[in-house]
């Protein structure tokens, strides 16, 4: 008598019934028989010269519907294996419909390949030719489906798209690796999330990237609420964004993406909330070893924090307490400078603009000075609500060394000097200025225009007199300095010398 289900299990040499411990009842594995395999009937398209067409060959559709030979030189999808073609040639000249093809999609269906190995099963095929298949997406991509079993090292059974289309380009499953230790990942956990509660730092290491199928994806979200750091290696010789290794956020629920080429190669496709690559570390989901480049619709093309009213291509919004308050720049060495240029096209402005009475602060906590201007030539500083300094001592509103510049007087006392810079000093001629008395002279000076103010005074006095120095003329290139002996009855037989500044100034 033949026991039910679950009932009776494999006899023992005394004939008494042992039941097998993970079965009760009737929770056995039942199997379903395959189904009829399934018929299209299709219309071919319309090809660009005479076209022959064989039974069991594969044939795709193209994007509008029609069918068309399955290879790697067009994209097309793969719809099934043509079963009542014998030798048909489809004309150029023929209309869609002329001629209609039974194609059979079959459960699994065996392809030529080349190199195929023990070992691949699961791997993605791609179209090569109508009848081959190959483990390389080609031009086109066009899918075949998935390997089933290798039957030798030139053919392979394969589980077509329509069979493993639950699966194809979705996450196959969510799995957790262990708390500690190294945990290594196999072809098996290609497109599944995998997440790491650990309770101390630890490595997970990829499968090797020769045994998936390039574009296959591993997903890592770090679990853990402690500040243990989770490392990703690749596996051999592989490599990360051409690093020996990652390592992703300590953040909880950081996630990274990697993507392999189906080579040697993996990519970091989402970081986390920050990350290592070999010596890049970066903050935000933006890719890495890699220029950056952004574009979207939003008012601005790059922004951090929320959006402000404004639509600047950069926005940094420190307008709550817990965002950040500003951007550094750090150099790359010391002494090394950071430059922010206008770039692209002539004469472009630049604008540095608080707003309402907040204060623009140049160099707050550095010791050097701020330089405004070329430093061959110099340019002019436009203040529109004027230019003030603060700092009691060590500060103030005037010239910086190398501004100046120094010029002897000769023969006389009303000979003209020439000194070029905007501020400086002119020794005067020792000839002899009675008590009294009044020289005056020419300084011819480029940097001075007709409406500009200019302001001298005396540096050292002379020992014998009291010269005393005033502007009489500004005028343009040039001002001319009174020397007055305002000695009652000594004359001036020493040199003086007069300091000069120039300040700019206009009419109107």
């Amino acid at each position: 008598m033949t026991p039910p289900l679950g009932g009776r299990g494999i006899g023992t040499n005394n004939d008494e019934e042992t039941h097998l411990s993970n079965t009760t009842g009737g929770d056995k594995v039942f199997s379903t028989p395959w189904t009829t395999d399934r018929m299209l009937k299709m219309s071919n398209a319309v090809p660009a010269v005479n076209t022959t067409f064989y039974a069991g060959q594969a044939v795709g559709r193209d994007g509008s519907g029609n069918m068309v030979q399955m290879d790697d030189t067009a994209k097309a999808e793969f719809v099934g294996i043509l079963v009542d073609a014998v030798r048909t040639t489809v004309l150029s000249d023929d209309a869609v419909g002329d001629k209609l093809f039974m194609t059979e999609q079959p459960q699994q269906f065996t392809a030529k390949i080349s190199g195929a190995a023990a070992g691949d099963e699961g791997r993605k095929v791609y179209w090569l030719y109508n009848n081959e298949v190959s483990y390389s997406a080609g031009a086109s991509g066009n899918l075949a489906g998935h390997v089933w079993h290798v039957k030798d090292s030139t053919h392979v059974t394969v589980l077509p798209p329509w069979i493993t289309h639950a699966t194809a380009g979705g996450d196959k499953a969510v799995i957790s690796r262990a708390a500690t230790g190294t945990a290594t990942l196999t072809k098996f956990d290609a497109n599944k999330v995998v997440l790491m509660p650990l309770t101390s730092s630890a490595t997970t290491t990829l499968p090797s990237a020769a045994t998936l199928s390039p574009g296959d994806r591993i997903t890592l979200v770090n679990t853990s609420a402690n500040s243990s750091t989770p490392t990703v290696a690749p596996a051999g010789s592989d490599t990360i964004n051409g690093a020996a290794s990652y390592t992703q956020s300590t953040t909880q629920y950081a996630t990274a993406v990697f993507r392999t080429d189906g080579s040697s190669k993996w990519y970091v496709e989402v970081p986390g909330p920050s990350g290592t690559v070999g010596a890049t570390t970066f903050s935000g989901a933006v890719g890495v070893n890699a220029a950056l480049v952004v574009t979207d619709n939003e008012a601005a093309s790059f922004a951090v924090g929320r959006l402000g009213a404004t639509t600047p291509a950069f926005v940094v919004d420190a307008s709550t307490a817990s965002s950040i308050t500003g951007v550094s720049v750090k150099s790359a060495a010391s002494g090394g400078g950071v430059t922010v240029a206008a770039v692209g096209e002539t004469n472009v402005a630049v604008l540095l603009d608080a707003k309402g009475s907040g204060t623009l602060t140049l160099n707050s906590v550095a010791t050097g000075n701020v330089v405004l201007g070329r430093a061959a030539t110099g340019v002019s500083l436009a203040v529109t609500a004027g230019l003030t300094s603060s700092g009691p001592t060590g500060a103030g509103v005037g010239y910086a060394a190398g501004a100046g510049g120094a010029v002897t007087q000769a023969t006389s006392r009303t000979t003209g000097v020439t000194v070029n810079t905007l501020c400086g000093a002119i020794t005067t001629d020792t000839s002899s200025l009675a008590a009294g008395a009044e020289a005056e002279f020419t300084v011819t000076n480029s940097t001075v225009a007709a409406t500009d103010v200019v302001v001298v005074c005396l540096k050292t006095e002379s020992a014998t007199g009291t010269s005393i120095p005033f502007v009489s003329t500004v005028a343009a290139g040039s001002f001319k300095i009174t020397l007055s002996n305002l000695h009652a009855s000594t004359a001036d037989t020493s040199a003086s010398v007069v300091s000069f500044a120039v300040v700019k100034a206009v009419a109107s």
